[in-house]
């Protein structure tokens, strides 16, 4: 957050003049520091009745002064009452912060680093913080990720993590069963806890977030890039741990889960999937060789196996994982081996198409989606080199 303050602005003797007259309050010229000497003993329907007059007001001076209001006047609420006053005040600030850009630098002491010794000296302050670092874009922080699984609230989750694969197994608010898998795991932590340590708008019925300029992330890339980077997953580029991968955060009642991965799936069923095998349709399974197409490449003939889900679908669906296009499983002696993918995936936010080799590595890729004639290429001379290679041998 920025320790400079924006551009000075202070209430005029007018508005709190006018603003005065009509919520019944006291002003006199003796009085030095007015909405502080003007409330007294606030009530929650004080703090109703100043919103509704805030939302009334035309002009940016009197919302200026009844912003200051509403401020004392929740410093001066008895503390049961706070938070939910709270949450009513701060949708006004969001609306009109750049009204109220100096007066929130005030209350939230963004002069300070951290919190002093002796605590804050408003009760409000850390929540304005955090609302500053919802707008700064280079701060960490969640956002809400959708999906149509939730999570119940109160039970706790199970983490499975073996050679099926990372999951957290849960179950649902609708009393079924659901689970997470991971795509491309990096790391994983399960820490006990209520409360969220970054910040984050609320939103009904989110419960998985992406935490955005992650440090975590970026710790985890330095010691990949600094011990495996010339070797990353099978000479893959150590730097798609900042492209592609992502730091999420799955919330419980009192626990939180956290990992950096290139994404993650959701399933959902009747009974506990712990330890399970995925289910039918999983986008991390191949995909079914049944009535795939069958094209002859020097003299080798290759699998098509191409997702029979419209590319609309293929789009949404990659907002959480990478999602299949299209899989080349080359035939020799009466077996089928996928040696291409062809892959839909987000990228720096933006949707790219790739094609991978058997180990992982990158050979073509795209914005948007790619077709399988702008691939074929890349198939035809990887089967020409197995073919040469075949014949050298005598196959």
């Amino acid at each position: 957050m920025s320790k400079t303050p924006p551009p000075a602005r202070y209430p005029t003797r007018a508005a709190q003049e006018a603003i005065a007259l009509r919520l019944g309050l006291s002003i006199e010229d003796r009085m030095q520091d007015w909405p502080l000497e003007a409330i007294n003993n606030v009530c929650p329907e004080d703090i109703e009745s100043y919103i509704k007059h805030y939302q009334a007001a035309t002009g940016d001076d009197e919302k200026f002064v009844l912003m200051e209001l509403l401020l004392y006047a929740l410093e001066d609420l008895d503390r049961q009452y706070f938070v939910s006053a709270w949450e009513l005040v701060k949708p006004l600030i969001e609306k009109d912060f750049e009204i109220h850009a100096y007066t929130v630098w005030y209350w939230a002491c963004l002069d300070e680093d951290s919190e002093p010794e002796e605590g804050w000296a408003w009760l409000v302050t850390p929540f304005l913080r955090d609302l500053c670092l919802l707008r700064d874009p280079l701060a960490e922080k969640m956002k809400g990720i959708h999906i149509p699984v939730v999570a119940d609230y109160v039970l706790s989750p199970q983490v499975y993590y073996g050679d099926k694969g990372t999951s957290i197994c849960f179950a649902t608010e609708d009393e079924q069963y659901g689970r997470i898998t991971f795509e491309n795991l990096d790391s994983i932590k399960l820490c006990r806890g209520e409360h969220s340590p970054y910040v984050h708008q609320y939103e009904r019925y989110v419960w998985v977030y992406k935490v955005e300029n992650s440090l975590w992330q970026k710790e985890r890339f330095g010691y990949e890039n600094k011990y495996y980077g010339s070797s990353y997953e099978f000479g893959g580029n150590v730097n798609d741990m900042l492209t592609d991968f992502n730091h999420y955060f799955f919330s419980f009642h009192d626990q939180f889960v956290e990992a950096i991965a290139r994404g993650f799936w959701f399933e959902k069923a009747s009974e506990s999937l712990f330890g399970k095998p995925l289910q039918d349709g999983h986008p991390f399974l191949e995909l079914p060789a049944e009535g795939c197409e069958i094209l002859e490449l020097s003299k080798l003939s290759v699998q098509v196996r191409k997702n029979s889900k419209p590319a609309e679908q293929l789009v949404i669906d990659a907002q959480y994982c990478t999602q299949t296009i299209a899989e080349f499983a080359l035939e020799l002696e009466g077996s089928a081996t996928v040696y291409h993918t062809l892959t839909l995936a987000y990228r720096n936010s933006k949707l790219v198409s790739c094609l991978r080799g058997y180990f992982g590595k990158e050979v073509f890729a795209k914005g948007g989606i790619a077709t399988i004639d702008e691939i074929l290429p890349y198939i035809n001379k990887y089967v020409q080199e197995v073919y040469e290679r075949r014949k050298a041998m005598g196959k």
